[in-house]
């Protein structure tokens, strides 16, 4: 059996093109590995940050919960808050005094709860 040199080059070229497909399927394949690793990184840090935003939704609606009991509190004593701080948001008096137990400022006065209050 008889080659001649167009046989060998058109081996080569075969081989070649071969070579650089094997080649080029490689170099997909890691960039695939790549993403998918990329791909796993953003999911982890996009749940985590879901997480982050469930627990800051639920610490304002605590927040907005205490907040509501506060002034039914203060509304059913009869304070306002503006009794409990300035327009500078500082108390307008030094120090509180207690009555029957319960912090009042100076300038509040207790007034009895009406009996349909009760």
């Amino acid at each position: 059996m008889r080659f001649t040199i167009r046989d060998l080059l058109w081996l080569t070229a075969f081989v070649a093109v071969g070579i650089v497909w094997l080649t080029d399927r490689d170099a997909m394949r890691r960039e695939r590995a790549e993403l998918a690793k990329r791909e796993a990184e953003l999911v982890s840090r996009a749940r985590m940050w879901e997480a982050e935003a469930n627990r800051a939704e639920k610490r304002q609606v605590d927040t907005s919960d205490q907040l509501l009991r506060l002034n039914s509190s203060l509304a059913r004593h009869r304070i306002t808050p503006s009794d409990l701080a300035n327009f500078k948001n500082q108390p307008p008096f030094k120090k509180l005094i207690f009555v029957d137990g319960e912090p009042f400022p100076p300038s509040v006065k207790r007034q009895k709860a009406s009996p349909d209050e009760n």
